[in-house]
């Protein structure tokens, strides 16, 4: 997976919580992962791997 498409979809994610007042615990769940994952993740710490990318891009096209 190309650095560039996870930068953007953390970078959608980020903006997603942003708007929902930082719902982190809401992905997480949708996730199945600790919310401290989350946090790293737009804290820009970790990007989260393959698995993880389509079940965000998924979660992030539901709310549309």
């Amino acid at each position: 997976m190309p650095t560039e498409e996870i930068e953007k979809l953390v970078t959608e994610l980020r903006n997603w919580c942003a708007q929902k007042h930082g719902r982190q615990v809401e992905i997480a769940r949708h996730l199945g992962i600790k919310k401290q994952h989350i946090q790293a993740w737009l804290a820009g710490k970790h990007m989260p791997g393959t698995k993880h990318y389509f079940k965000i891009r998924d979660f992030l096209a539901q709310q549309k």
